[in-house]
């Protein structure tokens, strides 16, 4: 995973060529393994050497670890090997509970509007909050049934309404 907020001047990450744009700023300096708690949560991230400016954009990209790229990652998350998202949890259903591991290779890039557009004073620091509703990602599209993990897998009838499931889940603030 990695982490980056954008100026407002740029409203992107991407360099482009003949673009004179300030950098976006990066919460981590190489991609990160983030540990969410299954249900409501979230995960405050701080920036200290945000240049003072306005930010409008938040930009998070999920993506499966590069064996080459992100070496030291893998070894040290070796469960991660072919997956941008696992989830380890329980299913219980008509009194019995069952153990699962969900995993997903998907790669994604979601770029959240910041609205109002956070504004870092000199001197200041930025402080974000990313919330993640890991409890919404094993419903059905509506959110009113559950899913069985099992049927999310790849190829599997519910792969596609979980992973949107995920997209939709990301949310963020700028902390006060």
């Amino acid at each position: 995973m990695e982490m980056a907020i954008a100026p407002s001047v740029a409203n992107e990450c991407e360099v482009e060529d003949g673009e004179d744009n300030p950098p976006c700023v990066d919460f981590h300096e190489d991609p990160f393994v983030l540990d969410v708690p299954l249900g409501h949560s979230s995960v405050r991230s701080s920036v200290e050497p945000a240049p003072a400016t306005e930010y409008n954009l938040f930009q998070l990209i999920i993506h499966k670890p590069d064996s080459g790229q992100d070496a030291a990652l893998l070894r040290a998350n070796p469960d991660l090997a072919e997956a941008s998202v696992r989830v380890d949890g329980v299913v219980s259903h008509g009194g019995k509970r069952r153990d699962f591991v969900f995993v997903t290779p998907f790669n994604e890039q979601e770029e959240i509007a910041l609205e109002p557009a956070a504004v870092v004073p000199a001197r200041d620091t930025l402080r974000i909050t990313l919330h993640i509703d890991v409890g919404s990602w094993f419903t059905s599209g509506d959110h009113q049934t559950l899913l069985d993990p099992a049927t999310a897998a790849a190829g599997a009838p519910n792969e596609h309404t979980v992973k949107d499931n995920i997209r939709t889940s990301l949310k963020v603030f700028r902390d006060e």
